[in-house]
Formats: structure tokens, C-alpha cells, sequence
């Protein structure tokens, strides 16, 4: 700053400008020379307030992870009974499931014993099955053949 007022004066000493000129330059120079003062404080104080702000933030992160893995800690043997209970009402279901199933098809196949073709029914020494025995345990109205 204090060489730009010496060049004010060099200008004005060699009659390049006049002194109300010279007088305007060097009031221009002392309002920059202020802000730049002030820009500095200004700089200066922003620049606590980031560091203190960035402080406060790397607390609160170290809190939060802390709360966290606390939580984590708390709810995980919880979360792994509840995944055992689970899996083993869904293998318990899938088990009725199957169960339901076999026999669906053990009715069916019953079912399918006592028609004509079978050994039940008046008919049935000449309509057995291919091992002549009734191999089924045929529930309808006639009889299953005796072995």
C-alpha cells in the first residue's frame, strides 16, 4: 500500500496528474487499504468458524458412531434369534407342506384303486392288478380282493 501512494506522489511530482487527482487516487487507496483490512478480519473469523464448526462435526460423527455400535451390539443377538425362529417355522411350514402333499398323492393313488380296472369289485378275479393282489387299501364300496 505505502509504495502505491509513493507512486501517487511520483505522478504529481512529474506533473502527469493534477494534486485533485492525486488527492482522489490516495482516498481510493485508503477505502481499498480498509476492506482489505476488514476482508481480513472477515477471512480470519470465517476461517475459526469453519475450524470450529469442522471440531464440533467430527464430534458429533465420533458420538453417532459411537451410538450406533452400541445399538448394533444391543440388537444383534435379538436379530439373530428372531432369523433362527424364522428358518424354523418356515422349515416347520415347508414340512406340513410336504406332508399335505404325500398324502394328496397317497388318496389319489387309492382313489385310483378301486375303479373297474382294479382287483376291487364283483369282477375281480378277472380284473386284478398285474401282481394278482390287490395292492391298495381300497375304502369304496366293494371289498379288496384277499391275497
Amino acid at each position: 500500500m505505502k509504495e502505491e501512494r509513493l507512486r501517487v506522489l511520483k505522478l504529481v511530482e512529474e506533473g502527469k496528474i493534477t494534486v485533485d487527482d492525486a488527492s482522489k487516487l490516495l482516498e481510493a487507496l485508503s477505502i481499498s487499504a480498509s476492506m482489505d483490512e476488514e476482508y481480513a478480519a472477515d477471512n480470519n473469523d470465517f476461517e475459526k468458524k469453519v475450524n470450529a464448526f469442522a471440531k464440533n462435526a467430527e464430534a458429533f460423527a465420533r458420538e453417532c458412531g459411537s451410538k450406533v455400535e452400541g445399538a448394533f451390539r444391543v440388537v444383534e443377538p435379538k436379530f439373530r434369534k428372531v432369523s433362527k425362529t424364522v428358518l424354523s417355522k418356515t422349515a416347520s411350514v415347508v414340512d406340513d407342506i410336504a406332508k399335505a402333499l404325500n398324502e394328496s398323492l397317497q388318496n389319489m393313488n387309492n382313489d385310483s384303486c378301486c375303479n373297474e380296472d382294479c382287483c376291487c369289485g364283483d369282477d375281480a378275479a378277472n380284473n386284478c392288478c398285474e401282481d394278482d393282489a390287490c395292492s391298495c387299501d381300497c375304502t369304496c364300496d366293494n371289498e379288496p380282493k384277499e391275497n
